[in-house]
Order: C-alpha cells, then structure tokens, then sequence
C-alpha cells in the first residue's frame, strides 16, 4: 500500500490541500520523525488509541489507509525520503 505521496521536495503542493493535506501532513511528518529516531513517533505510531482527533489510527483511517499496512510500510522503510 502506497503513503500518501509527499511534494513538499519539488516545492508543489497539488493534492496536499484542506483538511486531506493537513491530515496527510500530520502522517508524513510523524513518518519522519519515525525515520529519523525519534521515540514520540514509534509511540505514537504503534498507539491503538482512538480517543484523540489525530490519533494514528484516526489519521490512517481519515485517509483511508490501514493503519497496519502504513505501519508495515514504515518499518520497512516504503516511502522513504531520498
């Protein structure tokens, strides 16, 4: 399962708009705080909790991503940053 796609590289922004860019965000940058060893971000990627707006599993769920599949994703490093 593909992340959503990050343009911030290239400087464009085309699908990264209003709340699914805003929520889109939340994601990629706990993905990179994740990558860059940073414990907030496996905890709050590994969390189940659902009782909090940006909740892991309320982002991947507002994006229609599984959550188990993204953090399968993460671990194995899909959609790293070059």
């Amino acid at each position: 399962m593909p992340l959503p796609r990050d343009t911030r590289d290239r400087g464009d922004h085309v699908g990264m708009v209003g709340p699914i860019g805003l929520v889109a965000g939340v994601l990629l940058r706990g993905l990179d705080d994740l990558r860059e060893g940073r414990p907030d971000a496996a905890v709050w990627i590994d969390s189940d909790r659902d009782d909090y707006p940006l909740a892991f599993v309320r982002v991947c769920e507002f994006l229609d991503l599984s959550p188990a599949e993204v953090r399968k994703a993460a671990r194995n490093g899909a959609g790293r940053r070059r």
